[in-house]
């Protein structure tokens, strides 16, 4: 009865092990970038002659990351 509830509990473990390494990791949306992609959405808008227009750029969460307003 020991020896089942010790292998039991390895298994729990070892599994719990496997499952915490399969968490997916996604690519992190930093500052730098943000204001880059502003930049380049601010470019692309005076490029096409278009309205002064506001940017905002989020996260895969959701969350806003960066906001541009352009004077006009």
């Amino acid at each position: 009865m020991r020896i089942l509830s010790s292998l039991t509990v390895a298994a729990v473990c070892l599994g719990t092990a496997f499952a915490a390494g399969a968490v997916e990791q996604r690519p992190m949306l930093t500052d730098e970038m943000a204001i880059a992609m502003a930049d380049a959405c601010e470019a692309e808008a005076i490029a096409q002659g278009w309205r002064p227009v506001n940017i905002a750029i989020f996260d895969a969460g959701g969350n806003l990351k960066h906001f541009k307003r352009m004077d006009g």
